[in-house]
């Protein structure tokens, strides 16, 4: 909508020519809008602050705590409950703490301290103060060794200070953290590592390389130094996050949006209520309620960090950006960040958004209004803003002073970050935009322009994201590449133009605005775009298939662009003419042009089989010959059947590794002589293809950890963060540019794995993190099975037929067998239907005799036998797209071989039921085959999967699959073909009945 507001503005820009490019509108007159993300409170989850929350805050507040260096963290601990006042209102952060006061730290931390608690109660019976107080004690020291978080030879002088090295140990323990007994670089790196007990190395060694304590300002570790009770605060709240499963606490972040006061009644009691609206970075919207009844002095209320200081939720005020934590159901504890860091991973998430936009301009006016709608009143911030080529519009934020919620925008400005408030007339601002007409942040910035003259190379356009690149031919000889503005001004001959009017050597001049294009001047009185047909030839590899068959290429050069494909193109795979939907992500192409600048294809060439990753291999690295390029692995397996398949001989394999074969270890990209110099002896994964009967090695991961293996589905998965979490065991798992990706058994992108995958999962973890170095996606992308129907032919035509109790497959899951008629089908000369009622005589039917040979329902009267009136034939077909049959076998009075219908049943209703059994038991498979039995008319599949539809997954067979093929259609580049046109090798989808084959599907070549 904002872009046919903003076509219908620039005609209206154009008629008052009166007007300059940067002269003012006058306010009445209307133009575009741009708001804040708008918000409705009716939709937020509601959350109500601590109901102890005043409590919580005087166990938080310290005098002496306040705007020092650990006041963050000594604030949070105490909110939490983790450090408990002890009547003294000083923390004495800088005094060293005792053992005893570890241990209870810990403990509370481990989640343990209503179990503690609960012990001591049931002890404490008729005891003085003092004895409850030791029994207390106590308590957290036994329930520290029976956690494991000490030893009980090291539970005395518990009152004494405890030196830097055993905190390491006991936070590390907490933290499950494991001992690193190898690269301890960090240990011997100190100048007093002998001081460091040698059993506690490797637990110190970790405890520094997550970050988590450090050397002191001397470069030593000091082990046994005095810690004080300031940096154990500061050392766990830099841990909590870790903890917060135990603690039963949840986190969000997010940005105060409103906030409403109001008094409410409850049970007699007036109660002051408020309500501040936050916006979390994930776009949902949470409403924290904080009450406090002045009848009882009950006080539903939060501790708040900000500016240095504990408080409560008073000192909370709308643009503020808040961290808040969650326990049982309740808000206890937020912190607000004043240097812009939330703002920022809301920004970051923006710019990953594929419907974002960048505009520069300044802002001309601010307007004050006020307006009613529906019942509320509101107060009306309006910016007119001037964009650099022109076009003008308005921000515009509500203030609902109903409900105290007001729609504002993130702004940057001089270091401040605020709402439209910090804005001035003439400031220069960079705005992010979302779907063309919300305000994601403005921010007050300098601009960098200038022009750049020369020559069109390139033009191109993500059809995606809808961003634009030109790349010219400067007038000092250098290649230059920019985005361009969506709103950029072209003019060409003095005439508006369009991006795609731009042509190859076509002279421009470029108006650049902080790096982006904001308008191009151009003449060109030639059409340089001609080309001899083909001429033009990228290579590149297939990262995405829509569904009008268009292609996302990543090229050699790194560049991804989208590639026109639809009605024109020819695809071509080992010589044969394929369907441009058979090309798959992760095959090879080459694409030509007939034109230098146009994105239609006009011929594609695709890879055949020798593109394919025929094996995954497994083993330790043995050796490493730079000289010769080989590397030789031991105690090699292979990926096969969803587990790895040891080979006995050899014990060894060596293979060739050219220059330019990826290889990674956790996805930093490292060389061979890396690989020979410092990953000896490592485990090691090998991507195989068969290079015209050479295993060629076509990708390399290194592991540097402990390996799982998981056959599971993808539950959610953040491609910002390259990491996604499996749904069955909950694990989350990064992967990298060093992962290898299969899908169809080719080498895909990171692109290609979405929320609900099915995947193989091969992952090395090490220092708390999963790493994938393999993921094989299983899941059926192509829905390859949705042309598949049966049912009861019920009328033949010269060229059409319907059919009676019929059903069809749809997303790998049969739909309810009908009884009524269905549409028509269509069949035509060239088909061959085979009927298959004996099994020991097929029957090749020409589709003339279809029509001819009394195959019609009422054709078929049964006249003495059992059953229905009617004995009819029963099908299973393929068809195209557009319901033309491709093949088509059909089998007299029953479906499947063995059934019985029309002989015993006397109703249809009854047929209907056990067709609907049938089919709920028919299984799909997919696979590659690897042997035939011909003797048996079976095929034998290797790395199988079968489709569960209870769990709407591909589940991973553990063994070879074998089906009989006698009975089965066998479709092959959308045509029938027999069983002598396989191979091994051959990629296949299969609809079966046990181990009857019914449909067999082979991928396109």
């Amino acid at each position: 909508m904002f872009r046919r507001k903003f076509a219908l503005f620039m005609a209206m820009i154009m008629l008052l020519s009166v007007l300059s490019a940067f002269a003012e509108i006058p306010p009445e007159i209307p133009v575009p809008e741009l708001t804040g993300m708008g918000v409705d409170d009716t939709n937020s989850t509601e959350i109500d602050a601590y109901k102890k929350g005043y409590a919580a805050y005087v166990n938080a507040y310290f005098i002496d705590s306040q705007q020092t260096t650990y006041s963050r963290d000594i604030g949070r601990m105490g909110a939490l409950g983790i450090v408990h006042k002890k009547g003294d209102m000083n923390f004495n952060a800088g005094n060293s703490i005792t053992k005893q006061d570890l241990v209870e730290y810990l403990v509370r931390m481990s989640g343990r301290e209503g179990q503690v608690m609960q012990g001591v109660i049931n002890q404490a019976g008729g005891m003085g103060d003092a004895a409850v107080e030791n029994l207390t004690k106590q308590a957290y020291v036994d329930d520290a060794i029976g956690q494991g978080l000490i030893t009980a030879e090291e539970a005395f002088g518990l009152n004494q200070p405890v030196d830097k090295e055993t905190t390491a140990v006991w936070i590390a323990r907490m933290l499950g953290l494991q001992a690193t007994l190898q690269n301890t670089d960090n240990i011997y790196s100190f100048g007093d590592w002998p001081a460091i007990t040698p059993s506690n190395r490797g637990l110190v060694e970790t405890m520094i390389t997550e970050q988590i304590m450090a050397v002191d300002n001397d470069g030593n570790f000091n082990p046994k130094r005095e810690i004080t009770r300031g940096e154990v605060a500061y050392i766990l709240n830099s841990t909590i996050d870790r903890m917060y499963g135990a603690l039963g606490v949840t986190s969000n972040v997010g940005l105060v949006i409103g906030e409403k006061t109001s008094n409410v009644q409850e049970t007699g009691n007036i109660i002051d209520e408020k309500r501040f609206v936050v916006r979390n970075m994930d776009g949902t919207l949470t409403t924290i309620v904080t009450k406090d009844n002045k009848s009882n002095n009950a006080r539903n209320d939060f501790v708040l960090f900000k500016n240095g200081i504990v408080n409560l939720s008073k000192a909370l005020k709308t643009g503020d950006q808040i961290e808040y934590l969650i326990r049982d159901g309740e808000v206890i504890f937020a912190e607000v960040y004043d240097d812009g860091s939330i703002q920022e991973q809301i920004k970051r998430q923006s710019d990953y958004a594929t419907d974002t936009n960048i505009y520069y301009g300044y802002i001309s006016k601010k307007i004050k209004e006020e307006k009613t709608e529906n019942g509320n009143a509101f107060e009306v911030d309006r910016l007119r803003t001037t964009i650099y080529n022109g076009l003008v519009f308005d921000i515009v934020v509500d203030n609902n002073l109903n409900t105290g919620i007001r729609n504002d925008i993130i702004v940057y400005k001089d270091g401040n970050i605020g709402g439209v408030d910090l804005l001035e007339e003439q400031d220069v601002v960079e705005m992010l935009v979302q779907n063309e007409e919300n305000i994601i942040y403005v921010r007050v910035t300098e601009p960098s322009q200038g022009q750049v003259s020369g020559t069109v190379r390139f033009v191109t356009t993500d059809q995606e994201t809808g961003t634009s690149m030109v790349t010219i031919f400067d007038y000092s000889d250098q290649i230059k590449k920019y985005e361009v503005t969506n709103y950029a001004e072209i003019v060409i001959n003095h005439e508006i133009a369009n991006i795609s009017d731009l042509k190859y050597g076509q002279d421009v001049v470029l108006s650049i605005t902080n790096g982006y294009v904001t308008k191009i001047s151009g003449e060109t009185f030639i059409n340089p775009g001609f080309i001899p047909d083909y001429s033009k030839m990228r290579i590149g590899i297939v990262s995405y298939v829509d569904d009008y068959g268009n292609m996302k290429v990543k090229y050699d050069d790194g560049v991804y662009e989208t590639v026109k494909t639809e009605n024109t193109a020819t695809v071509i795979k080992g010589g044969n003419v394929i369907n441009v939907r058979a090309i798959m992500p992760g095959d090879n192409v080459k694409i030509y042009f007939n034109d230098i600048y146009s994105k239609q294809a006009s011929l594609i060439e695709v890879e055949g089989k020798e593109q394919l990753i025929q094996t995954v291999y497994r083993g330790y690295i043995q050796d490493v010959n730079v000289y010769r390029g080989e590397i030789t692995i031991v105690e090699p397996a292979i990926l096969n059947n969803a587990q790895w398949m040891t080979e006995d001989q050899p014990y060894s394999k060596t293979f060739e590794l050219d220059d330019e074969i990826p290889m990674y270890v956790r996805g930093e990209q490292i060389t061979i002589t890396d690989l020979s110099k410092l990953y000896r002896q490592k485990p090691v994964y090998l991507a195989i293809r068969d290079d015209y009967s050479i295993e060629k090695v076509m990708q390399v991961s290194v592991a540097v950890g402990g390996e799982h293996f998981a056959i599971d589905r993808i539950e959610s998965i953040d491609k910002v963060i390259a990491n996604f979490e499996l749904e069955d065991n909950n694990r989350n798992v990064a992967y990298n540019e060093g992962t290898i990706f299969l899908k169809n058994s080719r080498l895909v992108d990171p692109s290609n794995i979405d929320e609900k995958d099915d995947v193989i999962v091969v992952s090395d973890y090490y220092k708390g993190q999963d790493n994938a170095n393999i993921v094989r996606i299983t899941s059926d992308a192509e829905r390859i099975f949705d042309n598949i129907y049966i049912g009861a032919i019920e009328n033949v035509y010269g060229y059409t037929f319907n059919l009676k109790n019929h059903a069809t497959i749809s997303g790998n899951e049969w739909g309810d067998v009908s009884e009524s008629k269905s549409g028509m089908f269509y069949y035509f000369n060239n088909l061959d239907i085979i009927d298959i009622t004996d099994k020991t005589d097929f029957k090749t039917l020409p589709s003339y005799n279809f029509y001819h040979g009394g195959y019609s329902r009422l054709e078929n009267e049964n006249k003495t036998g059992p059953g229905l009136d009617y004995y009819r034939y029963y099908t299973f077909f393929v068809t195209d797209d557009d319901r033309k049959v491709i093949g088509m076998n059909i089998r007299h009075k029953a479906l499947l071989d063995g059934q019985k219908l029309d002989t015993v049943e006397t109703k249809e209703s009854e047929i209907k039921k056990e067709l609907d059994k049938r089919l709920a038991g028919l299984v799909l498979t997919r696979g590659s085959i690897v042997e035939f039995n011909d003797t048996y008319q079976r095929i034998i599949i290797t790395d199988s999967h079968d489709w569960a539809e209870d769990y709407g997954r591909w589940n991973a067979n553990k063994a070879n699959s074998a089906v009989e093929y006698r009975d089965a259609i066998i479709i092959k580049n959308d045509k029938r073909i027999e069983r002598e046109d396989l191979k091994e090798g051959d990629y296949i989808y299969v609809l079966r009945d046990d181990e009857d084959a019914l449909v067999i599907f082979v991928e396109e070549n």
